[in-house]
């Protein structure tokens, strides 16, 4: 049974917008399809129906919004990761991530605003531990997976998949210091990140005390990071230090407008929101007026908020104060769990 041709045609454009840069749609369907170059040119132009069976494969392999495109016909095309594939090991939620972002390389021009209440993963993605915890966090509270363990966490939870663990961590790593953009942060965006950690310290699922160091050690150096970042202006990557591919970002501290985690993306060829619905999965749209949308509230989110990075000095002074002194706070609670447990 093959696809009716509406469902090819969304199907065939969805392809378009997230395969790799530099790779034919053709070559992708004679790869992973089987099929000859005459067929697969058949397929793109809807001349010869693609299978059931050939969805599956391409949905499985691309993360095609399949629930999606059967319903009502709408221009605005959402597609929720929860409903179309929910991760089996949380690595696989990284990699789905590196797919998205590796899609939008191919566009020169791209811009990304992003904008949450929480820190952005990709500054946790700079140190292996944090961004282990969160994945923990986010296991045992959403996808229960067969790896989620109420009772237990260690920074080395995923060992077993670690190759993949850094070849996803440094492709995504990769594409957002490559991609220019402006971040919108938060004073309370550390918060989080430091309640997990206390949860799994107060109900004793972490008591191996090198591996609490080690949390310790890289919240203070996350700190050190996000002020470096602010003060250049600049994107880098810690491992490679000064030396590394640098990009440059625009930072503002918004206080007074409430966000979810959200990432607008727009180039001349495409637009594209992301947003977190039941963290942390994310709800795709790929409609321009949905994006234009956005925009506008973002440009608003941006006139009532203050500029930190580079020229924004005295607000960066301000900001960073702050910060420290909430983390310094919170380090003294972390020091009387530690001793009362």
């Amino acid at each position: 049974m093959s696809l009716n041709p509406t469902l090819q045609s969304q199907v065939i454009n969805y392809l378009k917008i997230v395969i790799p840069p530099r790779q034919s749609l053709a070559d992708i369907l004679i790869s992973e399809l089987g099929v000859s170059k005459s067929t697969a040119y058949k397929k793109i132009k809807g001349q010869v129906g693609i299978s059931m069976d050939e969805l599956e494969i391409l949905g499985n392999k691309y993360n095609i919004p399949i629930s999606t495109f059967l319903g009502r016909t709408s221009d605005n095309i959402f597609s929720l990761d929860a409903l179309e594939l929910s991760p089996r090991h949380p690595i696989e939620y990284l990699q789905r991530i590196a797919i998205h972002f590796k899609s939008y390389l191919k566009y020169d021009d791209i811009e990304f605003i992003y904008i949450s209440n929480m820190i952005p993963i990709f500054h946790l993605l700079q140190f292996p531990a944090l961004i282990t915890l969160k994945l923990y966090i986010w296991d045992i509270t959403n996808w229960k997976t067969e790896h989620s363990d109420d009772r237990s966490f260690s920074i080395r939870a995923y060992a077993d998949r670690l190759k993949d663990f850094e070849v996803a961590r440094k492709q995504i790593l990769d594409c957002y210091l490559k991609i220019k953009g402006i971040e919108i942060w938060n004073i309370r965006f550390l918060d989080i990140l430091v309640e997990q950690f206390k949860y799994v310290l107060i109900n004793r699922m972490l008591t191996d005390e090198a591996e609490i160091k080690i949390i310790i050690d890289q919240l203070k150096q996350l700190y050190h990071y996000l002020e470096q970042v602010a003060n250049e202006g600049l994107k880098y990557e810690v491992s490679a230090g000064k030396v590394s591919f640098k990009n440059d970002i625009a930072i503002y501290n918004n206080q007074v407008i409430e966000s979810t985690n959200l990432i607008f993306g727009q180039s001349p060829q495409f637009s594209s929101v992301y947003s977190t619905l039941d963290t942390p999965n994310y709800m795709n749209c790929l409609s321009p007026e949905v994006a234009n949308l956005v925009k506008r509230w973002l440009d608003q989110v941006i006139i009532h908020s203050f500029k930190i990075s580079r020229e924004g000095k005295s607000e960066r002074l301000r900001f960073f104060r702050e910060l420290k002194s909430r983390l310094d706070f919170s380090f003294s609670e972390i020091d009387k769990i530690l001793l009362s447990t």
